[in-house]
């Protein structure tokens, strides 16, 4: 077969033998690189047997939509997958329903994914401890440099525990859509951000950042690294945010694009931005 692109769109595999049958074929075909599967029903034996034969797929594009492992061995059996792929370099996961079984699993194995481009769309931490797996992986995935986080579901102890990893993270560029934040996570993540040495390009899009984020950022911002930054639908919910935040971008050293798109900009913001005018290196879009 010289199938290179595959989607695979509301499959069903009607038995047990179905689905080892797809899963053995997935393996075999030679020169297979773009994979997607979108819904269906894919039992325990189709994670089971791409696990085992996770070494010989040629995929380098994944894309798995809405995705259901059944039990937790399943979630167990796609992750060491995802890890054991010789050739995958760009990953999305949409939705779906990955267990804490999955993030443990990542997070023991991180270090052997080639997985450059990550991309996670409301994604589901069913519990604190699968939301530190998480981070601990995406902080040690050694080729991972674009990462996308997309709406979803992340405790706090994502965020603080990117925070306490941030300086190993290989990422750089960063794309957060739809966050949503509790105090303590509001700053952890501005801390995280500071403190990763590779990140210079950012994209903020929506989502809930309180004050902390904003006077965190103003006194953080000599210390990033961004050269591109986007916000996209932000709100400052105070004055001082408006304030906080036109300092901050008055202040940092390496920021040469800025793209301002949407949200909620107050006066504070723009008088700040006139007082600094001087001091401002952005080319504004």
């Amino acid at each position: 077969m010289q199938v290179e692109t595959l989607k695979l769109y509301d499959h069903k595999c009607p038995t047990p033998a179905s689905s080892y049958h797809l899963s053995e074929t997935l393996c075999s075909m030679p020169h297979l690189t773009y994979l997607r599967l979108y819904g269906g029903d894919l039992r325990e034996e189709f994670y089971s047997t791409w696990k085992a034969n996770a070494s010989s797929i040629k995929v380098e594009t994944l894309k798995l939509d809405d995705h259901k492992c059944p039990t937790p061995a399943s979630s167990y059996h796609l992750s060491e997958t995802l890890c054991s792929m010789p050739h995958l370099t760009y990953l999305r996961l949409y939705e779906g329903d990955l267990r804490e079984e999955f993030y443990s699993t990542w997070k023991a194995n991180a270090s052997s994914i080639k997985v450059e481009t990550l991309k996670l769309d409301d994604h589901k931490c069913p519990t604190p401890a699968s939301s530190h797996h998480l981070s601990e992986a995406l902080c040690s995935m050694p080729n991972l440099t674009d990462l996308r986080l997309d709406g979803g579901d992340l405790c706090e102890e994502f965020y603080s525990t990117l925070k306490a990893k941030a300086s190993s993270i290989k990422v750089q560029t960063l794309k957060l859509t739809n966050h949503k934040f509790r105090t303590p996570s509001s700053h952890h993540l501005l801390e995280a951000l500071c403190s990763m040495p590779n990140l210079t390009n950012l994209r903020l899009d929506g989502g809930d950042l309180r004050e902390e984020f904003y006077s965190t950022l103003k006194a953080k911002a000599s210390s990033i690294k961004v050269q591109t930054l986007n916000l996209t639908n932000h709100q400052c919910r105070t004055p001082a945010s408006s304030h906080h935040l036109s300092e901050a971008l008055c202040s940092m050293p390496h920021l040469t694009d800025l793209t301002l798109d949407g949200g909620d900009l107050r006066e504070e913001f723009y008088s700040t931005w006139k007082a600094n005018a001087p001091s401002i290196k952005v080319c504004v879009s």
